[in-house]
């Protein structure tokens, strides 16, 4: 009898670029101009574009739009309120500025920070307030406006989940002082590497860009088109601009950025509607009311209660199935070195120890078919159903 074949792995990201992206790259080689140019330019008004806002500058990374955003908010030595239940990028770029991290519990359905938590936090140390848009949904920026805005401190988002994510008829770009978004490799929108850091301001912008390139006030290309050495530096910065072949990628991806996030909506309905049969076991993401979620990732909550195995092994088995299921993510306070040289309070954190050892994240990506979502329920549902109490 012959061997029965394996089905084909289900991978959690997907990774593959457009053909505009591999030409619009080959067209920047053959330029002889690879750093910082007119293609990055192009990729910022074509976002500017896409968010409908005005100001945007294009960065090497989220993580050093974010630390640029907190430089300019002049947070060195003071309180910058965030959540623990994030990638760890967003406390690096709060310690890079020079500002002291103060951990927000969370919105136990949301998964994103709680407002009720930021406000007993703030105090006259507070210099700004990061939020983060977990998975892709928004936080609530209505009662984090007004916290922020009574308290008198900067509201910087973290959306390097939520480039399609709204609030209203609005971007999330337009709620805050300063909104970060990422365009690494496995984001919905990719440029390999890369980020924008995006201001209702033109002075904060104006100043940003500067500071992403050490502070300078031209850059090489500006220096070569225009044949003038002269520049200065009005502003510390640090080595951050991105380049025109990252732009170009970006540019590229563009293009089939719509059609890829109305399949990724309609791969989290698929999970939705399969996944509702088993809310005994499972908890879905929800979307808050008059929000749109930019579904980056789908996380799910296992109520392991209910469960005779754990979260851990239940991200093995469906490995062991073909199904690559991720973690978003170990909360900060379990990193090593996090908690070897910051002082982090679990007990005002409640929500965030219940929720780290339940939630696991689900394929989600455009090369998904309606095919590969049901098999990953079937999966999930069999494992859940032999191991339920």
């Amino acid at each position: 009898m012959p061997k029965r074949q394996s089905p084909d792995p289900i991978s959690l990201f997907d990774l593959s670029v457009t053909t505009d992206a591999s030409r619009r790259v080959l067209s920047v080689l053959k330029r002889g101009w690879l750093s910082t140019g007119p293609i990055a330019r192009e990729f910022e008004i074509a976002i500017g574009k896409q968010l409908k806002v005005a100001n945007c500058v294009a960065v090497s990374s989220a993580t050093s739009g974010l630390q640029l955003a907190l430089m300019a908010s002049d947070v060195a030595g003071k309180e910058v309120i965030t959540t623990s239940l994030t990638m760890v990028a967003t406390v690096e770029a709060i310690l890079l500025a020079g500002g002291k991290p103060r951990f927000a519990d969370i919105d136990p359905t949301t998964l994103t920070i709680d407002p009720l938590s930021v406000a007993r936090l703030c105090n006259k140390q507070t210099a700004a307030i990061v939020s983060v848009d977990l998975a892709g949904n928004p936080v609530d920026y209505s009662r984090l406006r007004k916290i922020t805005r009574d308290a008198k401190v900067r509201f910087i988002s973290d959306a390097a989940h939520s480039f399609a994510a709204k609030v209203g008829a609005s971007s999330v770009a337009v709620l805050c002082d300063f909104s970060v978004f990422s365009f690494y490799a496995t984001k919905n929108l990719t440029c390999a590497e890369g980020g924008m850091v995006v201001s209702k301001s033109k002075s904060a912008s104006d100043q940003i860009r500067l500071m992403s390139r050490h502070g300078m006030t031209t850059n090489a290309d500006d220096r070569r088109r225009n044949r003038r050495w002269k520049y200065d530096v009005p502003y510390f910065g640090i080595k951050a601009n991105l380049s025109d072949v990252h732009a170009a990628i970006g540019l590229g991806m563009l293009t089939r950025f719509d059609a890829d996030q109305n399949h990724r909506r309609l791969c989290a309905e698929r999970y939705a509607r399969n996944l509702s049969s088993l809310s005994e076991w499972i908890r879905l993401p929800q979307e808050r009311p008059g929000t749109t979620h930019g579904w980056h990732l789908f996380i799910v909550q296992l109520q392991t209660n209910r469960l005779t195995v754990s979260r851990d092994a239940v991200i093995d088995k469906m490995a062991k199935c073909g199904i690559e299921c991720g973690l978003h993510y170990r909360p900060i306070y379990e990193l090593s070195w996090y908690k070897k040289h910051m002082a982090i309070d679990r007990k005002a954190l409640p929500n965030t120890i219940a929720a780290e050892q339940r939630i696991m994240s689900l394929p989600l990506h455009p090369r998904l078919t309606m095919k590969d979502i049901d098999r990953v329920f079937e999966t999930l549902a069999d494992i859940v159903k032999r191991h339920r109490r």
